[in-house]
């Protein structure tokens, strides 16, 4: 029988469209999800004089499709970012210790093109490559409830689920991911820092689909109307109150008489910095993952409910990023042992 706990996952770029990479150099550690071969079977009906018919049936649609949960290690998290940009901002950080800082920003240029390989099973063994590969977006998220953060792209394979012989050479990552508590007192909601902020969702989509010309497989992959989007959880407290008092009334202290606003409610803004620890010590290691939303058009969050059981009240936050005054939509900056990416 097939064990699904054993499992393996990697990835590396293409030179070009329609070149497998057979050694691809990363291997995440994979934390759920996986790929699907996904097909689509179509027919046409005819009369043979009978009383159910006949038919003629045919495949209409066939194409790779995977949401690999990926642990958020500095080097595997930088260059899932760099395959789904399809750039990057390189420069030197002295430290101590020296790194270099990977920046990613949106970008008008497409994602690299790339091979996934997976692995299922130890006795019996189903390992797969996934050539042709593009991301159609990505989550990096994280919680006090899940320490650990993750990433989450979201791929297409143009040429799916090729059988492969044996797993790749590379190794898993040595660093451990980064964790939910490096980032303590650096939640900044709205240039307020909410310490009880309980989880965090960044997520970017591409709108990718798939586009078939003379082939079962997709030809290419086409972009729809991108987005970005921020999400976070924080406790009705002094700080939340205020946060929720400015996105309904627009201001942080409504007095007696003020009703909601009609309008929409100012743009915030969102941050976060990680700084990542050496485990069993309190040193930071240099490595560190920041992100930067200097524009949020933050949805007005459903206020906290009546409940006769007690607990805790808070308030769920979701806004789209929007294009600020200056500057650009997101930045996100990943500070690691790696060069500038090229493979």
């Amino acid at each position: 029988m097939l064990e699904p706990n054993i499992n393996g996952i990697w990835v590396g770029k293409q030179t070009a469209k329609g070149t497998e990479n057979t050694t691809p150099i990363k291997h995440p550690a994979l934390m759920g999800g996986g790929f699907q071969f996904a097909r689509d079977d179509g027919s046409s009906p005819y009369s043979d004089l009978s009383k159910y018919g006949a038919e003629f049936r045919y495949v209409n649609s066939a194409q790779g499709n995977g949401n690999p949960a990926i642990a958020s290690t500095p080097s595997e998290l930088a260059y899932i970012l760099w395959l789904a940009h399809g750039a990057e901002v390189t420069a030197s950080v002295t430290g101590p210790p020296a790194k270099t800082k990977h920046t990613f920003t949106p970008s008008l240029t497409q994602g690299f093109w790339h091979t996934w390989v997976t692995r299922l099973g130890l006795t019996q063994i189903i390992r797969q490559s996934w050539i042709d590969c593009l991301i159609g977006g990505f989550t990096i998220e994280g919680s006090t409830g899940q320490k650990d953060l993750r990433i989450t792209p979201t791929v297409f394979s143009a040429d799916p689920a090729k059988i492969v012989a044996a797993d790749p050479s590379a190794a898993l990552p040595t660093t451990y991911p980064f964790m939910y508590t490096e980032a303590t007192g650096t939640f900044t909601i709205d240039t307020v820092v909410q310490v009880c902020h309980s989880q965090f969702q960044f997520t970017v989509s591409e709108d990718r689909s798939p586009y078939f010309g003379d082939d079962v497989l997709p030809c290419d992959f086409t972009v729809g109307t991108p987005t970005a989007t921020i999400a976070a959880t924080i406790t009705f407290n002094a700080n939340g109150q205020t946060e929720y008092n400015n996105l309904v009334y627009g201001t942080g202290s409504p007095t007696a008489g003020t009703k909601p606003l009609k309008t929409i409610a100012a743009v915030g803004s969102y941050s976060a910095w990680f700084k990542a620890k050496t485990p069993g010590t309190n040193t930071l290691n240099g490595n560190e993952f920041k992100l930067t939303i200097p524009a949020v058009q933050w949805a007005i969050p459903d206020a906290p409910q009546p409940n006769p059981a007690g607990g805790d009240s808070t308030i769920a936050l979701s806004g789209r990023v929007v294009p600020p005054a200056t500057g650009l939509p997101y930045t996100i900056d990943v500070n690691n042992d790696d060069v500038a990416y090229t493979i």
